[in-house]
């Protein structure tokens, strides 16, 4: 499924001017660089947020300084995608309704909105929207509920949508109930976490991992020197609160990192599949 989500292309967009506007990949990973892009927009952040999406990135430098270019990049999309499928601001619920009807009226907003989503919010909604169309021809989607079970292609293929549908639904719903802009707001939400957890990983990969090298690489990320933020080049000391609750699962996806698959995309799918736990409610389309 994560293989569906791969970048297929990263168009352009004229970016409005803030105060996170210098704030840019240095690695090779077109995730990231949108996903910094959407945070430098003014309309996505608020101004208070600027500090923190600065620390982060610091500290996201400082832990991965001296880890191999192949686990940086790794480590980036691993996080990202788990912040993509499993955020705590995403709604979830027990049984939701995804059909044909709720895909086209996404279609018909996406393209009559086209200039306002962003580049991260059109990616998200584009990769989805990919991984359905297999599932969307000779109306699947509608009907894969009522297949024939003695019939094993469909019922495999009936599983496969189920699972797609079980990291996507919580996109699927945010997407038809928001506006354009609540859209961008939420996938801001989902960043500023995918940044926080990237950071608290970065210190737990450089203090545990058995990959880390005396060389030293280049930065992730460009920081720019903004006079009015307190930047923190350096590790905190001891992991916050919040990453200490959390310790023995990131140091079990540190270890999981260290062992690095032959299938990158196999090996988010494990990750996710170890830290996905959500409360579920009911939902059907209005």
């Amino acid at each position: 499924m994560i293989r569906a989500l791969i970048l297929l292309c990263y168009l352009s967009k004229v970016a409005v001017a803030g105060p996170l506007d210098e704030v840019k990949a240095l690695t090779d990973s077109v995730e990231l660089e949108m996903l910094l892009s959407h945070l430098s927009s003014a309309e996505s952040i608020e101004l208070k947020k600027v500090k923190s999406v600065i620390e982060h990135s610091s500290k996201i430098n400082a832990g991965l300084e001296t880890t191999a270019k192949p686990n940086v990049l790794f480590l980036i999309k691993s996080e990202i995608y788990k912040g993509l499928l499993n955020s705590q601001h995403l709604p979830r619920k027990e049984q939701v309704l995804i059909n044909e009807s709720v895909i086209k009226s996404i279609e018909k907003k996406l393209d009559d909105s086209a200039v306002v989503y962003s580049d991260f919010s059109s990616w998200i909604a584009s990769s989805i929207l990919l991984e359905l169309a297999p599932f969307r021809a000779d109306n699947f989607l509608n009907s894969h509920q009522s297949i024939d079970r003695t019939n094993e292609k469909l019922v495999k293929k009936a599983i496969q949508l189920k699972k797609s549908l079980k990291y996507l639904s919580p996109w699927i719903v945010s997407l038809y109930e928001n506006s354009p802009e609540a859209f961008n707001k939420l996938v801001s939400d989902v960043s500023l976490d995918i940044l926080r957890s990237l950071s608290g990983k970065a210190y737990l990969f450089k203090t545990f991992s058995s990959k880390n090298s005396k060389a030293q690489n280049k930065k992730i990320i460009h920081i720019p020197d903004l006079s009015h933020s307190k930047q923190s080049d350096s590790l905190p000391p001891s992991p916050t609160e919040e990453l200490n609750d959390k310790r023995k699962t990131s140091k079990a996806a540190v270890e999981a990192l260290n062992e690095m698959p032959e299938d990158p995309s196999k090996g988010i799918d494990n990750l996710i599949d170890k830290e996905a736990q959500s409360e579920k409610k009911q939902w059907t389309p209005k």
